[in-house]
């Protein structure tokens, strides 16, 4: 189990939102008000996952780790799984940034769950989100260091 103090939950992130699983991506982005978005955040590179469909609402949190934190994604997803979350997906992130616009500005926000987009050059990556602008992020690159979202799953 990892300590604590070396991975919490960022507790000023913690919110309850509605996420619309049938918006497309694009109708999620135009609504996000970004001032810059990758052509490649798309409804055919980040496909909805088959549970995702109707409107839920869900408890988010950015998962923070220590600085020099050195664990396997393994481990960290076993971890999260015994605090009851889970990794959030493209359309959750999408809806948490829209929701959250003040987090955004202080935080980028990765989500790691769900499908990646496999760029040409990059390999495997995910959707990234920091201010007004909305990108995507190599997962191959340390993500320890970046605040990641997670879902609160239901009890």
């Amino acid at each position: 189990m990892i300590a604590p103090a070396r991975m919490w939950i960022e507790e000023n992130s913690r919110s309850t939102v509605e996420v619309y699983y049938d918006l497309s991506i694009e109708q999620m982005l135009k609504t996000g008000k970004y001032q810059r978005i990758n052509d490649y955040i798309t409804d055919k590179n980040f496909p909805a996952e088959t549970w995702e469909h109707g409107t839920v609402r869900l408890e988010f949190g950015l998962l923070r780790f220590k600085p020099g934190l050195t664990v396997k994604k393994e481990e960290i997803g076993e971890e999260i799984v015994l605090r009851k979350y889970r990794w959030a997906t493209a359309r959750e992130n999408l809806a948490y940034s829209q929701n959250r616009q003040d987090i955004r500005r202080r935080f980028p926000i990765f989500s790691i769950g769900g499908h990646y987009w496999n760029h040409e050059i990059m390999g495997p990556c995910c959707i990234f989100i920091y201010g007004n602008e909305c990108k995507l992020y190599p997962v191959s690159v340390d993500l320890l260091s970046r605040p990641l979202l997670v879902v609160k799953k239901p009890l």
